[in-house]
């Protein structure tokens, strides 16, 4: 069985659809189910029916479509890879793709105000390589791959000798099919479809004034708001094409539309597009796999990018650098400062050592009258103040020495409160647990309460003691 002529394997809409064209010109088009992608689409009509054309063009409504616009100096000694590369970069805020994860192709726009505007369309470049792979294995190649607006033939009209217009409603584009005295102009008019685009449309319509046969096309699912021709006026001369002044008035245009949700205007489209691809009329761009060498655009790129990542990167460490620096200032000034707070410290516990020396002759007699009051009452008091005492106490005490100064003895009936400072923690641990064993009888001593004065450092700390009397009863 002779294979067909051409193949076309289409996703628009959410579905796939599978047109042949044979070689005595007879179109077979299938609808194959629900397809998200073009990947989809190509195994769901493979699927259906193996019986394909060598050559298989993919048409996606999924590839994005629109044009960008580069300045004329910018594109001038640039092959077509480095140009489509170019309007990949420019194409990449509206299309979301990375012009390095993308195929991206271009052709001008034939208009003459707008030279350095460029019909752009792109593809991840993913889709491409799964598309060759399945259709390898039917011994079949990829042509190429296209979006389905601008379609060079009329599609409700059965001659091309005549001029004529198509306003095309896709989901993110409108876009403008125009013949007019023999040229072909696709123009991509940046206006989203919505239900106040016919206002929108108003200048760019303005143009279009001498076409016989008119054409509305709104894509599945797309809500064009009552899509339609709108009633303008011409401009006096328009833009696009140079018209004779006396040129007659134009009649009245015919005008249809085509609805993507009917499987019949699906199959027209396809028609129109295999006669394109089978006359090589095709002035929309093409999505191809790329050939030739690599362009020297993201060597350049990445070159600059690399540059600018390793001056950032030493700046970055010049700043942490500079902030380490002063850092290790304040710490050095902080430590500075510590050893002043010693040396005041040393001799603070000195001078406080001569004074305790002088209550430490008291002790045996606070021990004494403590001793013959408890022989007479048989009851140590809470109320009695233990301030001379513990203060003799304290000063005799070899923990004291030159690392603990005590600064005061707080009554607080029945308690008593030492307070003092030590550089040394250890000190005061062994001054505690002395005082401990000297008061045993009659007293609790808790443990003491640290704070430290330099956290960072550890050269001071300020305690707390507590004394708490041993309530007991004796026998008269």
């Amino acid at each position: 069985m002779a294979r067909p002529h051409l193949t076309i394997i289409a996703s628009m809409g959410g579905r796939a659809y599978g047109a042949n064209l044979s070689r005595s010109g007879g179109l077979q088009v299938t609808s194959c189910g629900v397809a998200g992608s073009p990947v989809e689409a190509c195994s769901a009509v493979l699927k259906e029916s193996a019986d394909i054309a060598r050559e298989v063009w993919v048409i996606s409504d999924s590839i994005w479509f629109g044009e960008v616009e580069l300045q004329g100096s910018a594109v001038v000694g640039l092959s077509d890879t480095e140009l489509a590369e170019a309007a990949g970069y420019e194409a990449e805020g509206s299309g979301g793709l990375s012009p390095l994860d993308a195929i991206t192709a271009v052709r001008r726009v034939r208009v003459p105000e707008a030279d350095d505007r460029f019909l752009t369309a792109q593809v991840p470049h993913f889709e491409l390589v799964e598309i060759g792979k399945l259709l390898k294995r039917y011994r079949a190649r990829l042509a190429g791959m296209l979006h389905p607006a601008g379609a060079p033939f009329p599609i409700n009209s059965t001659s091309d000798g005549d001029d004529w217009a198509r306003l095309e409603f896709w989901a993110e584009e409108i876009v403008l099919v125009r013949r007019s005295s023999g040229q072909l102009d696709v123009h991509a008019t940046g206006v989203l479809p919505g239900r106040n685009c016919q206002t929108m449309l108003q200048n760019v319509l303005r143009q279009v004034h001498t076409e016989q046969h008119r054409e509305c096309l709104t894509a599945a699912g797309v809500d064009a708001g009552n899509a339609r021709w709108p009633n303008v006026a011409p401009v006096e001369r328009p833009r696009w094409h140079d018209v004779a002044e006396d040129t007659p008035p134009v009649p009245e245009a015919e005008s249809s539309g085509l609805d993507l949700n009917d499987d019949a205007d699906v199959e027209r489209l396809l028609h129109a597009w295999l006669q394109a691809l089978a006359a090589g009329a095709v002035v929309t761009p093409v999505l191809k796999k790329p050939k030739g060498p690599p362009s020297r655009i993201p060597q350049l790129l990445v070159g600059a990018v690399s540059t600018l990542a390793v001056v950032g990167l030493l700046y970055w460490q010049h700043d942490i650098r500079q902030h380490e620096l002063g850092q290790l200032r304040e710490r050095a000034a902080e430590a500075q400062q510590a050893q002043t707070d010693i040396r005041l410290l040393k001799g603070h516990v000195k001078a406080e050592k001569s004074k305790a020396v002088e209550v430490s002759k008291a002790l045996n007699d606070v021990e004494n009258a403590l001793a013959a009051k408890r022989r007479k009452t048989g009851r140590v008091k809470p109320q009695i103040d233990m301030r001379p005492k513990v203060a003799a106490m304290l000063s005799g005490l070899s923990a004291v020495n030159d690392e603990v100064v005590i600064r005061s003895i707080t009554p607080n009936s029945p308690s008593h409160r030492v307070r003092g400072i030590a550089t040394n923690p250890g000190a005061i641990t062994r001054m505690t647990q002395r005082l401990s064993a000297r008061l045993s009888r009659h007293w609790l001593v808790a443990p003491a309460e640290l704070t430290p004065i330099s956290s960072e450092e550890g050269v001071a700390w300020e305690f707390a003691i507590l004394l708490e009397p041993r309530l007991t009863e004796t026998s008269p």
